[in-house]
């Protein structure tokens, strides 16, 4: 007995159908999946009008006071946890060779091109690898790209290597105002002045609805918004050892940190997508992205599962304007490459054997339908978005990317 669309029904089913038939099912989920996450509209001014809107000053930034740090001079090397002179000294296995290809900006305007530094962080394997392909010269530039190269690296882990410049760019660009930052699979298809425009001013949710500026925007994971399922995650993929996963899962827990609910509102998720950050510079967004980094330093380098216990922290004291986007926007500006060893495990050549043609289909199944009632919910459309007073015209929708 089975219930389908609202009526029962006794369903009869027929033998398992054979194994290319599995397959085509197999192929069919993943479009839908690929359906599922793609890129929606965004609406961006035209980059003449989000020029002409950038900020003259930087916005103010709270006074975090009181900051307690703790310092210990002998730092042991051994052990699960300690790898650097902020946290100790982690035994991780090294990750080689996965370095990913040079992505080239598009639809980038001119005024951009003169004035937005493109800065690419690599470490000393990807800069020979850049130099044997022929892909950088003298000049030490890829396309727009201005490559700088990371030496007397603090760690062996790839990972945890990355996190550097990621959440410590403003020690590694203190006059930059504002910055985007990408994952290098990523590719950056929308200007970045429209970007910084629709991210930074940003309706920023309190106890009421409230439009300030945003200083820090990052989308959240597209499926995930809990911190104990993220771990889950982490551990079932293989993304790192699940002792470790535990023990920093189970140390925030003795922090206070719960699952995520309704009554984290209007905090909308617990674990960003990370690859992609929009922030100011000013003191109070620089404090968070140094406070992250610390727990990356000290725990595991997945830092979707610290990025609240730090955030909660500092909203708990702070008047922090931060935000999370849907990461199907963020697809809208960026497009998701692969890393090079996936790229060259794609283009080795594939062997086919063909088989005879498939037998026809079997019948389809017998429904005996018993009398009950079938309701179909009505779907209730939103309101639209809010606009705020003196509103800046109409904004171009630009759709996402689709390869």
């Amino acid at each position: 007995m089975a219930n389908i669309m609202g009526f029962q029904t006794s369903l009869v089913l027929p033998p398992p159908p054979p194994g290319y038939f599995m397959l085509w099912a197999t192929l069919f989920l993943l479009a839908i999946h690929l359906v599922y996450i793609s890129a929606c509209p965004v609406c961006y001014l035209p980059v003449e009008e989000a020029i002409a809107l950038m900020p003259k000053f930087p916005s103010p930034s709270p006074v975090l006071k009181n900051l307690k740090f703790v310092y210990e001079e002998n730092l042991s090397r051994d052990g699960e946890f300690g790898g650097s002179d902020f946290g100790g000294y982690p035994t991780l296995k090294q990750r080689n060779g996965n370095f990913d290809e040079i992505n080239e900006p598009s639809n980038i305007s001119e005024y951009s091109r003169k004035t937005v530094c493109f800065l690419m962080f690599v470490d000393e394997i990807t800069e020979e690898y850049l130099r044997s392909s022929g892909k950088m010269g003298i000049s030490k530039k890829v396309g727009l790209w201005r490559v700088i190269v990371a030496h007397n690296i603090p760690y062996t882990d790839a990972r945890r290597t990355g996190k550097i410049p990621k959440l410590l760019l403003h020690r590694m660009a203190p006059n930059a105002c504002y910055s985007i930052w990408l994952d290098g699979k990523l590719e950056l298809v929308v200007d970045p002045y429209q970007i910084l425009e629709r991210y930074s001013a940003l309706l920023y949710a309190t106890e009421v609805f409230v439009e300030k500026e945003c200083n820090f925007a990052i989308s959240k994971h597209y499926k995930r918004f809990d911190v104990f399922m993220e771990a889950e995650a982490n551990k079932v993929a293989g993304k790192y050892d699940n002792a470790s996963i535990d023990f920093q899962v189970d140390f925030y827990k003795n922090e206070g940190l719960t699952p995520y609910t309704e009554a984290k509102l209007p905090l909308i998720s617990d674990v960003p997508e990370g690859c992609v950050i929009v922030r100011e510079h000013i003191p109070i967004s620089n404090l968070f992205t140094c406070l992250w980094h610390n727990e990356v330093d000290q725990f595991t380098s997945r830092d979707q599962i610290s990025f609240a216990v730090v955030r909660d922290k500092l909203l708990s004291r702070v008047n922090f304007h931060i935000t999370m986007f849907l990461d199907c926007e963020r697809r809208n500006f960026v497009v998701q490459k692969y890393h090079r060893d996936l790229l060259l495990k794609l283009a080795a050549p594939i062997s086919v054997a063909l088989s005879p043609p498939p037998s026809p289909p079997p019948p389809l199944p017998v429904l005996e339908t018993l009398p009950e009632k079938a309701v179909i919910p009505s779907i209730r459309r939103g309101s639209g978005r809010h606009r705020r007073p003196g509103s800046r015209g109409h904004r171009k929708v630009v759709a996402g990317n689709r390869h």
